[in-house]
């Protein structure tokens, strides 16, 4: 939300909050494989008068009902534009690069706003879930993590993202958690336009293929032990996925939780530096345990412990965060006082708590 539109989001129960995510539960319910017989043989949809597309009955309320909630986004930063106080964004920068004259219209660019919202609401967050998940059933991990974290930050400041170069095993520990727990199961499906003959299986042209981010991921002979969380088996890779995604060579691919070719995730460098960042701020503040009268082993990380659907979520489960020092505590007390006080900067312009830019 940041990123787009310049908001911060003022807590988790908010009707932004709401409304995002009933979105991104509509999506997920929509997107099951094999749903709508349109998405299987897409040309239904020229051979078919729309009066007999079934599909459509239940799709236009969800359309309408983005298009509401994209727009008003889209307008009340349009507003903020006029009077001068729209903070530094992504959707300020499209508006202002004159993007009628490359035949988009406006509802077309609230959608494309409102995708990237999508794509960094519940893919990041259900990563984050998997990541506690298995962090508070992994305390040596936390160990090894809390020991680079001191040596290299210290206990007096929260780590940055000028400490990254200097985190790898934080960084190793984002890369396992997409690794272990992918945020789709299934990548984004693409189209072969020719036969394509690959270890005596032909796959014939106009077929539709994706790419199965969890049985490769689960390949002892691409990853041994695949079962285990290791995040140490990615200290050699010193580079973002970005790097790796770019090679001609899908061996040196450190994971395919971003998918592949020319529909890869276009948001994936966002992502990461997400993950990263906030695994090394709870990392640096908090020990994650199991709740209370729970061990470490007892943690269930099963496919059982997880939900059906599109994306990667963990059934609801508890933890514990328990502040590593009184010193800590204080720290963050202070810090999210100056936060909800103080406001934010953007590309070096000061944004109030209600998101207007400051001169």
């Amino acid at each position: 939300m940041t990123s787009t539109y310049g908001q911060r989001v003022p807590q988790w129960e908010c009707e932004e909050v709401r409304e995002i995510y009933k979105l991104m539960e509509d999506f997920s319910n929509v997107a099951v494989p094999g749903k709508y017989l349109a998405d299987t043989i897409p040309p239904l949809a020229n051979i078919l008068p729309e009066s007999l597309h079934w599909w459509r009955k239940s799709m236009m309320p969800l359309q309408r009902q983005q298009e509401k909630i994209w727009m008003k986004f889209w307008t009340s930063l349009r507003t903020q534009m006029e009077t001068g106080q729209a903070p530094e964004c992504f959707v300020k920068q499209f508006i202002e690069s004159e993007y009628e004259k490359m035949g988009i219209t406006e509802l077309q660019g609230a959608f494309l706003a409102g995708t990237m919202i999508e794509a960094g609401s519940e893919t990041t967050s259900s990563a984050l879930n998997s990541g506690v998940l298995y962090l508070s059933a992994h305390p040596d991990v936390q160990s090894r993590a809390h020991e680079e974290l001191d040596r290299v930050v210290g206990q007096s400041r929260l780590p940055t993202f000028a400490d990254a170069d200097q985190l790898p095993y934080i960084r190793a520990i984002a890369k396992e958690i997409l690794r272990v727990r992918p945020v789709t199961n299934m990548g984004t499906p693409h189209y072969t336009t020719a036969d394509v003959h690959y270890k005596g299986y032909c796959i014939p042209k106009e077929s539709v293929v994706a790419i199965q981010q969890y049985a490769i991921h689960n390949n002892p002979q691409y990853f041994p032990e695949p079962e285990k969380f290791k995040p140490e088996r990615y200290l050699s890779y010193q580079h973002k996925s970005g790097v790796y995604a770019a090679s001609a060579d899908p061996h040196e691919r450190d994971h395919w939780s971003f998918g592949a070719g020319r529909r890869i995730c276009t948001g994936m460098h966002l992502a990461e530096n997400s993950l990263y960042i906030t695994v090394a701020m709870i990392l640096w503040a908090f020990n994650i345990r199991p709740p209370p009268g729970q061990k470490a082993e007892q943690v269930d990380f099963s496919d059982e412990a997880y939900l059906p659907g599109m994306n990667t979520l963990p059934k609801r489960f508890r933890a514990q965060f328990i502040p590593r020092t009184p010193e800590i505590a204080q720290l963050i007390r202070t810090q999210w006082g100056a936060a909800k006080r103080d406001g934010y900067t953007l590309r070096n312009v000061k944004v109030d708590v209600s998101g207007v830019a400051i001169d």
